[in-house]
């Protein structure tokens, strides 16, 4: 597991589900530059890729390719903005029936994918 901003390893980390979900993630490996979070999550054990989540600054993406427990969909974005710390404090701006492609080794060209995506929100 890599995370996709920095190319290093992603940490296992501890969570309320450990039986059921393994989760990865890698937090502010573009600091000073950017405040950014990547996590993906797998079912325990396995290596099929259930989700990613990315923060980048105000941006918060969730891209589900197979985590349907919740909410019988796969393959689907969902773009939030203004993601200060609490996820329930930001607010849902898009929501994409496909996966989007992100150019993860630019930074400055997420957020502007980002921008353009979120325009009319």
């Amino acid at each position: 597991m890599i995370c996709k901003f920095c190319n290093q390893q992603l940490q296992r980390i501890d969570h309320t589900n450990q039986d059921v979900f393994d989760i990865f993630l890698c937090e502010n490996c573009l600091k000073p530059n950017f405040a950014t979070r990547f996590r993906q999550v797998y079912y325990k054990g396995r290596e099929e890729l259930l989700a990613e989540t990315v923060r980048i600054d105000e941006f918060f993406v969730i891209i589900n390719y197979k985590f349907n427990l919740t909410t019988n969909r796969e393959r689907y974005t969902v773009i939030h903005k203004s993601a200060t710390g609490h996820f329930s404090a930001s607010k849902k701006v898009v929501d994409i029936n496909t996966i989007i492609d992100l150019p993860f080794h630019d930074p400055e060209a997420i957020k502007a994918k980002l921008r353009t995506y979120t325009v009319f929100s």
